[in-house]
């Protein structure tokens, strides 16, 4: 089977491969830069790995990597030197969640790719990996598959919150009905003879 492939059954996409035509832009290699806290990242990879090793010689190393293989050398030279911060099992998917969301919330094409998978089971399908995948025989966490999954609700709550919000803004500018003007000349007729029917009683 294919590491980047739809499914034959339709509710369920699998991606990992960079290059497929497809489904590439959903993997975290994709050369997709996304911006966090004023800094640009080349791909999601490299923003996940320069938060693991925060506030490191390796951090930089990273954020200037450009290709995979220097990326896994300099993750293997960050791990002996002890780079890596002490909390990150407890802090990575949700550094994973931040990254994944606003990937694709900066990116247009790589937005619509994941929006087009609609209701869809992503599966991060490899066998290199049984956490962030589902281990090639789907018995994996698939957590990736689940965080992208978690972007693409989001995106779709802040897409229905615009369309809200740009329906209210319609609304508001619509020209609002007036009301028609009251005649002062029959408010005086009125009056005038209210006064001569109390006269005439008088």
């Amino acid at each position: 089977m294919s590491k980047s492939a739809s499914s034959k059954k339709s509710n369920i996409v699998a991606f990992y491969e960079v290059h497929d035509a497809q489904y590439g832009l959903l993997s975290p290699l994709s050369p997709t830069p996304l911006v966090v806290r004023h800094v640009q990242y080349p791909s999601l990879h490299h923003y996940f790995l320069c938060e693991r090793f925060k506030d490191t010689p390796a951090e930089q190393w990273i954020l200037e990597a450009t290709t995979v293989w220097s990326l896994d050398r300099l993750v293997k030279t960050a791990e002996a030197e002890g780079y890596q911060r002490s909390n990150w099992n407890k802090v990575k998917v949700d550094v994973m969640l931040l990254g994944t969301y606003l990937k694709f919330k900066q990116n247009e094409a790589a937005r619509a790719v994941l929006l087009n998978t609609q209701a869809a089971l992503l599966l991060y399908h490899t066998t290199t990996d049984d956490f962030w995948g589902d281990g090639g025989d789907g018995k994996g966490k698939n957590v990736l598959g689940t965080v992208t999954m978690a972007a693409r609700s989001r995106l779709l709550a802040d897409q229905e919150r615009q369309q809200q919000l740009l329906q209210q803004q319609q609304q508001s500018s619509l020209p609002q009905p007036q009301q028609p003007p009251s005649s002062k000349r029959g408010e005086a007729s009125t009056r005038a003879v209210k006064v001569g029917a109390g006269a005439a009683r008088a």
